[in-house]
């Protein structure tokens, strides 16, 4: 059992075969002994995989799978819930509507980042075609008992839900528990004019944290200080998850392992 603070997961890709992919299965095996509690993974072919099968293989490594990242999905296939191309949208909210009857009932939440579309020229537009969106999945959501989390991503990735109030202007009105924020500290970076004030003026609104360094690497490498981050948190008497989030620096498991030996003191210490 980890002594983290909170539960700690780490974004991935989950490749097509995963049950006998090598590599992915000492990712777990290296999660497991680092005290990760779980794993969020973005898929091709979502539909095409068997959840209670994917459940099982992960607890082999003691791993929950507490969200589903569309990411990947939606680079694939080219959505955007904020196209200005209205096919493009309604397309994007069927797959949308598919993605939560697939994870219904399932205790996982769906993570909209890169599937908000593209950084635009009418901003406006974006935002009204992303609501107009939203319109359609939160009562689903809702009906289905999934969670809609809206990644709060930066002006040059998106030009939806940038900075945090951004973020909760988008879904406050709704007014459920079925949608929430996503702060992620490689984009508060650049957003927030003080991302320790908008962690704390908008706790209610998340549930996860993201974290990556503000060279989008891990934790660790970067110049973000995690440990007042993470004391701040502590201090709010946050009680959510944090997931690693970021880019590949030397390899993938001696960068988590890196990263876990800078992260481990701040996330244990009482």
């Amino acid at each position: 059992m980890s002594d983290f603070s909170y539960p700690l997961s780490f974004q991935t890709m989950l490749p097509d075969s995963y049950q006998s992919d090598v590599a992915f299965s000492a990712l777990c095996r290296t999660m497991r002994e680092l005290g990760f509690h779980g794993i969020e993974l973005n898929m091709k072919r979502f539909g095409s995989i068997d959840l209670a099968d994917l459940t099982a293989f992960l607890s082999q490594y003691g791993l929950a799978l507490p969200a589903f990242a569309s990411g990947l999905t939606a680079k694939e296939q080219g959505l955007s819930l904020s196209a200005e191309d209205e096919p493009i949208r309604n397309r994007s909210v069927d797959i949308g509507l598919k993605m939560i009857d697939h994870w219904a009932d399932r205790s996982a939440s769906i993570i909209f980042g890169l599937m908000k579309g593209a950084s635009v020229q009418n901003i406006a537009n974006a935002r009204s075609q992303c609501r107009r969106s939203l319109d359609a999945l939160v009562p689903h959501a809702q009906k289905r008992g999934v969670t809609l989390v809206l990644e709060a991503t930066n002006r040059y990735e998106a030009s939806v839900a940038n900075s945090l109030e951004d973020s909760v202007s988008l879904i406050e009105a709704y007014g459920v528990d079925s949608v929430e924020i996503l702060p992620d500290t490689f984009h508060m970076n650049i957003e927030e004019a003080d991302m320790f004030e908008s962690i704390e003026k908008f706790l209610p609104h998340f549930s996860s944290l993201h974290i990556s360094d503000n060279n989008r690497y891990f934790p660790g490498f970067g110049a973000i200080s995690f440990e007042r981050i993470i004391s701040h948190l502590r201090s709010l008497n946050y009680s959510g998850r944090i997931a690693i989030e970021g880019n590949i620096k030397d390899n993938l498991l001696d960068d988590l392992k890196s990263s876990l030996r800078y992260l481990r003191p701040f996330l244990t210490s009482a």
